[in-house]
């Protein structure tokens, strides 16, 4: 009877540092067997068992900034709509249809602009979670 290999094959692959920072760059497991030539398990497993506790912090610190950074950009987006609205109100005052008209505009694009930053802010949330799940509680 063979003993089973209880080597653990990201603490002993020479590239070991570089699996554990594509996972603290938040990487898909799926995306770093692929690079490193090894199954989505092979990788998943050992890191959630092995990874140091300081890089999962790392990247849920990470995680942190960006969102932080998505709602300053947000809110700098509800300034510039509010500008836009004053300064239309503004120029209908004045009956400056064109300026009204141009300060409608720019709401539009803002608007557009707010759109696509929650879309995109939905999806990199709802990737950032499903690349967290742990398949065995799941």
């Amino acid at each position: 009877m063979t003993m089973p290999n209880t080597r653990c094959t990201v603490c002993h692959h020479p590239q070991r540092a570089e699996i554990e920072a594509a996972h603290v760059a938040g990487v898909a497991f799926r995306e770093i067997a692929k690079q490193f030539d090894k199954s989505k398990t092979t990788i998943q497993k050992p890191i959630k068992l092995h990874v140091p506790a300081a890089a999962q912090k790392a990247l849920e610190a990470a995680n942190d900034r960006e969102v932080q950074a998505g709602d300053a950009i947000l809110a700098e987006v509800q300034k510039l709509k509010s500008e836009a609205r004053r300064l239309q109100a503004h120029a209908e005052g004045k009956k400056d249809y064109r300026g009204a008209l141009t300060a409608v505009r720019e709401l539009t694009r803002l608007v557009e602009l707010s759109a696509r930053l929650v879309v995109s802010c939905a999806t990199v949330q709802s990737t950032s979670a499903s690349s967290n799940i742990d398949p065995d509680t799941a």
